[in-house]
């Protein structure tokens, strides 16, 4: 069985592939959620699934330490996660773990409030951003604090919570989500505490 080293490169849940780069090779392969493994040519900034791998070829994912991540062969494929749907996972088990409630609970639990303080223009503007010069949003930094770090694929991620308020009815809650370290972008929202 021939095993090939790869290192992950990046994430495109828009394209439903993972792609990774093998350790002592220009070549690049794609990972798709659906299952398989195919050859990539990248170009021009394109990560497009060429040809099937095929045979009696495992793949080692190694994280930038040499650390083995998971071993999948291409005939039994099952063992990788794509990050979007371990996120998403994560996710879920934390907002069990905490008996959070969902987005669209929070968003009408919020909502309930706008026609008593005669608020009638965007909804989304009500929810998160400056209505008529009065901002929506107050998030606190003083409450806001990390409740645990993890890896995967390489990439670290922080679980926040965060007290936030709004400032024309006055409701507080606790925002839980999911950020990429790196970039500080909100990878997946875990829930909230009304």
């Amino acid at each position: 069985m021939k095993m090939i080293k790869v290192r992950f490169l990046h994430d495109d849940p828009c394209s439903c592939t993972t792609t990774f780069k093998e350790v002592d090779a220009e070549k690049y392969y794609n990972r798709t959620d659906d299952g398989g493994w195919y050859t990539v040519y990248p170009s021009n900034g394109y990560w497009e699934c060429c040809d099937p791998v095929k045979g009696d070829i495992s793949f080692e994912a190694l994280d930038s330490c040499g650390n083995i991540l998971f071993t999948e062969n291409v005939d039994e494929l099952g063992v990788f996660v794509p990050m979007k749907r371990k996120i998403k996972e994560i996710a879920a088990e934390i907002a069990e773990k905490a008996g959070l409630v969902s987005y669209e609970h929070w968003k009408n639990w919020l909502l309930k409030e706008k026609d008593a303080h005669g608020y009638d223009g965007y909804i989304d503007n009500w929810l998160y951003a400056e209505s008529q010069n009065v901002p929506a949003l107050e998030m606190n930094e003083v409450n806001g604090h990390p409740i645990e770090d993890f890896s995967y694929l390489g990439i670290d991620f922080t679980i926040r919570a965060e007290s936030l308020g709004h400032k024309i009815c006055g409701k507080k809650w606790i925002d839980v989500r999911i950020y990429e370290k790196k970039y500080g972008t909100c990878a997946e929202i875990c829930g909230f505490v009304l």
